[in-house]
């Protein structure tokens, strides 16, 4: 009888951990999914809200998934862009703060965000131009 029991306690084990690989892996294929249909919402459909909703959800569930957060960070700050918002510079430092590690984008994300910067600063000094101004002179 207790060999039985080992036997089937062996069997449950061996289950449960078949359904824990499995479900680790449903999640990563499940974050990956999620962001190519980002992606094609980004890109093919060209409906950036929803790709925005998306990325920003595949942040909220997949935050460890550290390729395809970064990649979901990448892309969100590049819809804000198209957008003409300035949302798109938080997401390119949050990429550079806490996904370092992910080399290339990271290093995209850098140079979007000095992009960025540069057309700040340049439309602040334009701004800093001259400036009209409408003179009452009094009369002689």
């Amino acid at each position: 009888m207790k060999k039985l029991n080992k036997v089937v306690f062996m069997i449950a084990a061996a289950g449960l951990g078949m359904i824990l690989l499995r479900s680790a892996s449903f999640s990563q294929q499940t974050a990956g999914e999620m962001f190519e249909k980002a992606l094609y919402m980004e890109e093919g459909q060209g409906d950036l809200q929803k790709a925005i909703g998306l990325y920003q959800d595949i942040l909220k569930r997949f935050p460890g998934n550290r390729e395809i957060a970064a990649k979901a960070l990448l892309h969100l700050g590049m819809s804000y862009e198209k957008l003409g918002k300035t949302e798109a510079r938080g997401a390119y430092s949050r990429l550079l703060r806490d996904y370092a590690d992910q080399l290339q984008l990271a290093k995209e994300a850098r140079s979007r965000l000095a992009k960025l910067e540069s057309i700040a600063g340049s439309m602040l000094q334009e701004n800093a131009g001259l400036v009209f101004r409408k003179l009452d002179v009094p009369d002689a």
